[in-house]
């Protein structure tokens, strides 16, 4: 009896954590939020992933970068994230670039002011400006 009593506090606790961890990951400070692709299918928002300012999660009245966002990453001052862009073919059908077009964003807390989209280099360039910590970093998943 003492066995499942400890399996079902340990698969509770767990359960909990992970539910934790991904709001967290969706919360993003000073009432900005991401909402990724499969939260976007979830709630019924038919623009896909986004980064948003609200007063309200999931009150979608402040879209500041959206896309197909491939990686996000923040901390008190910057939210900065990685986009895939589309491209039409001669088909009107919207295809993938390549890994090497994608664009880069910054986005400062402060003023709401959203910098981008930048080629890696100049994303580079600009994080030097605005002055973002070395330690923060966002990659394409």
């Amino acid at each position: 009896m003492k066995k499942w009593f400890v399996v079902v506090c340990a698969a509770l606790h767990s359960g909990l954590f992970f539910s934790q961890w991904g709001a967290d990951k969706q919360e993003l400070g000073e009432g900005y939020y991401y909402l990724p692709r499969y939260e976007a299918v979830d709630v019924g928002y038919p623009g896909g992933p986004v980064v948003y300012k609200s007063a309200h999660k999931y009150l979608f009245s402040h879209i500041r970068i959206d896309g197909d966002l491939k990686g996000i990453n923040s901390n008190r001052r910057f939210i900065l994230a990685v986009r895939q862009p589309l491209a039409a073919s001669a088909a009107s059908k919207a295809i993938p670039m390549k890994q090497q077009d994608l664009q880069y964003f910054i986005l400062v807390k402060a003023s709401d002011a959203v910098y981008g989209p930048y080629s890696r280099k100049e994303y580079a360039r600009q994080r030097t400006i605005l002055d973002v910590p070395a330690h923060l970093q966002v990659e394409a998943e």
